[in-house]
């Protein structure tokens, strides 16, 4: 698995009252690996039917574990990429 597969993909601090500037520790958000699946998944689906059906899937679950190996590929690809 990559060295980036947990990182965060939008961090960002958290601020409980902006004016009075309390800070509220870091607030990471999801990592790459779930923006990239949810990406590769929202492609795939977009191609479906109304009910996300696409021809060659069997069900949802192979579609998710499809959207997560399309994650780790690209996390691995873009750690070997200058």
């Amino acid at each position: 698995m990559s060295a980036n597969t947990n990182r965060p993909a939008f961090p960002t601090e958290r601020y409980d009252d902006a004016q009075a500037g309390c800070k509220v520790g870091p607030y990471p958000g999801m990592t790459k690996r779930e923006y990239f699946a949810g990406l590769a998944m929202q492609g795939m689906l977009s191609v479906g039917g109304p009910n996300g059906h696409i021809d060659g899937f069997e069900d949802e679950k192979c579609i998710a574990a499809l959207s997560v190996k399309y994650a780790d590929a690209l996390l691995l690809a873009l750690e070997k990429s200058p």
